[in-house]
């Protein structure tokens, strides 16, 4: 079972469409066939608890939605976990933290 965590400037859920972009877009390009939960809300939010369910579930994807959508695949999740890290105790959110880490890197 992997995680998929979708990240929102306000925390938000996404819609079913968004979920079935999930299944019809994202696990085919990744040619990911592993059964899926998709994890979103505010408390993701925190860099923390980014850093708690990175640590334990290390083969998760993380999805940044914006005007772009970026995914982050699980090859990159310690990469992540260490930029979230070196943001702690900044006062700043995990969405914050990887759009602009994803922006520097395009």
């Amino acid at each position: 079972m992997k995680y998929i965590y979708i990240l929102t400037e306000e925390g938000r859920a996404w819609s079913q469409a968004g979920l079935d972009w999930i299944e019809h877009e994202m696990k085919p390009r990744y040619h990911e066939t592993d059964e899926t939960i998709a994890c979103a809300g505010a408390l993701y939010n925190s860099p923390q608890l980014m850093i708690d369910e990175l640590t334990k579930h290390p083969d998760s994807y993380i999805i940044i939605s914006y005007e772009h959508i970026d995914i982050i695949p699980p090859v990159s999740i310690p990469a992540v976990t260490q930029v979230l890290k070196n943001h702690l105790p900044d006062d700043i959110s995990t969405w914050e933290i990887l759009r602009h880490s994803a922006e520097e890197n395009q």
